[in-house]
């Protein structure tokens, strides 16, 4: 989890939710305790244990009501010193629990580009770190948390599960089942599209899908279809995307429409038994 869940209660549940670990980015610079510094000196305090090299995803200037969020970030791969220590997070607010014992990692950017923030991250873990090789895999996690963050969108915002309107327990657990292979499908969709690859279009996309990206490209004088990339990039286009020379590459929302304007059109053609309408559009 990110910085909203850094409470001192998540991590104390832990000590009898025993089939689940946690990951979350501090954001709460604590006061570790009498006679100790504070959590995010201690953390930076000695040698780093070594040096890795992190691909770093471009992020978009974001705002919020008028005002600023997040100024974004250039894509790049960042050089990131690693340092890791075992802490005891203390109770907060008078608490009389006892402190939990944590894992810290903290990883920081070496030489940031000119004019980009450094990255500093604090991670805290339940999980024992005691070499670089587990504080990497720890990083690893932590990199993969935008990729949840992105299926639960899309399962929300996209399949809108959250306005299914099930009695049972059950058939609402069945249903999201089947939601999350489509949210699965629409991210791997999303995923493939930034990459050059030559694989053939059919490892996603079936027969009539296909016919709909040809009929689609030569309607509107855009790229055929040739392999899996370019069959990607005509049905984002069906979702809106401009595909201009500086536009980033299409995200979630651009590819779930573009998914369910194919789906249709695919549907009219293979099942509405369209051919002649679809192969010789009317003038």
């Amino acid at each position: 989890m990110d910085r909203e869940a850094d409470a001192f209660e998540i991590f104390a549940a832990q000590r009898t939710l025993k089939r689940t670990d946690v990951l979350i980015r501090a954001k709460h610079d604590r006061n570790l305790g009498k006679d100790h510094d504070r959590l995010f000196k201690a953390m930076r305090r000695g040698r780093a244990a070594g040096v890795l090299e992190l691909l770093v995803e471009r992020l978009s200037l974001r705002a919020k009501s008028g005002r600023i969020t997040h100024k974004g970030r250039p894509k790049r791969n960042a050089r990131m010193e690693v340092r890791f220590r075992q802490v005891m997070l203390p109770a907060i607010g008078g608490s009389a629990e006892d402190p939990v014992k944590v894992s810290a990692v903290h990883v920081r950017e070496i030489a940031p580009p000119k004019g980009a923030d450094r990255i500093e991250w604090f991670l805290l873990t339940i999980v024992e770190v005691t070499s670089l090789q587990e504080a990497e895999q720890i990083l690893e996690y932590y990199t993969l948390r935008w990729r949840v963050e992105d299926t639960f969108r899309v399962l929300k915002t996209g399949c809108r599960v959250e306005k299914l309107r099930m009695q049972q327990a059950e058939n609402l657990h069945r249903a999201i089942t089947l939601h999350i292979v489509t949210s699965w499908r629409i991210m791997l969709m999303t995923l493939l599209g930034r990459v050059t690859t030559n694989m053939d279009a059919a490892v996603i996309f079936t027969d009539a899908e296909m016919h709909m990206l040809r009929v689609y490209a030569r309607n509107y004088d855009l790229p055929e279809l040739k392999d899996l990339t370019s069959g990607i990039m005509l049905m984002a286009m069906m979702g809106g995307y401009m595909n201009r020379k500086h536009d980033p590459p299409p995200g979630h929302e651009i590819m779930w429409r573009g998914y369910a304007s194919l789906q249709m059109r695919a549907i009219a053609y293979e099942e509405l038994r369209i051919y002649d309408l679809v192969e010789r559009p009317p003038p």
